[in-house]
């Protein structure tokens, strides 16, 4: 395969849209005219719409990734692709996962991070999306990153977003990733440290991951670091489609 006839699908982060995806892969569309497809998740869109189940939107995320050639995820986008890839195998052959979270073993750690959760979208539809959105980059989280693009979007709709996609509903996918037939680049910043951590667990636990760190960046890689960003992929996309065990 080469990219330049590669049909992709990309998808965002909490608070994010599809034209976060357009931005990145502007540079490329100009040069090469790859069909990439960045639509806007659930509960994101402007007018507001409401967050669709887990399960719908797995299903969905799978009916636009069936024929693609690779399907590409940032942070909450990149642990609904492992999901709905976990869901629907034959949907899927390559996938890019930027800062994805594992999930957790233990159903207490995930019913104490839906409660987290929960906390954190009635704050959203309480005090609203710009006093939020200047509580939520401060959280360790984000140390390390450039600031982030401007967000837009409806407080309730993303609330329900928060608890609908969270981490909490999110299985432990180590299994998945250690059993997969999927292609996989797994992507994290350099400067975030929880998820280099989960980066370093996935290299020694599924050795037929692609496991590559971007210098400079934080969680948002691709907002901080994007050339690098794209240079990591577009080498993956055009490598060997085996990796040696």
């Amino acid at each position: 395969m080469t990219f330049s006839k590669s049909r992709g699908l990309w998808l965002h982060g909490f608070l994010g849209s599809g034209r976060e995806g357009e931005g990145l892969f502007s540079p490329w569309c100009r040069e090469t005219g790859p069909e990439i497809l960045c639509p806007t998740l659930p509960g994101h869109g402007l007018p507001p719409e409401p967050a669709a189940s887990l399960t719908v939107t797995l299903d969905r995320i799978a009916s636009l990734a069936a024929g693609r050639d690779w399907a590409a995820g940032y942070s909450m986008g990149a642990r609904l692709l492992m999901m709905a890839a976990a869901r629907h195998p034959e949907a899927f052959s390559t996938l890019i996962l930027e800062s994805a979270a594992l999930g957790f073993a233990d159903p207490d750690t995930r019913k104490a991070r839906r409660e987290l959760d929960a906390e954190r979208a009635g704050r959203l539809r309480n005090e609203g999306l710009n006093a939020f959105t200047d509580w939520w980059y401060t959280l360790p989280l984000w140390q390390g990153s450039t600031p982030p693009p401007e967000r837009q979007g409806d407080p309730e709709a993303l609330a329900n977003a928060l608890t609908s996609f969270s981490t909490g509903n999110q299985p432990d996918m180590r299994t998945w990733l250690r059993s997969t037939s999927c292609r996989i680049l797994w992507l994290a910043g350099e400067r975030d440290r929880a998820y280099v951590d989960q980066a370093k667990e996935v290299e020694r636990t599924a050795p037929r991951v692609y496991v590559h760190l971007i210098p400079d960046a934080g969680h948002n890689a691709h907002h901080d670091q994007p050339g690098r960003w794209r240079d990591a992929v577009h080498t993956f996309l055009n490598s060997s489609p085996q990796k040696e065990q």
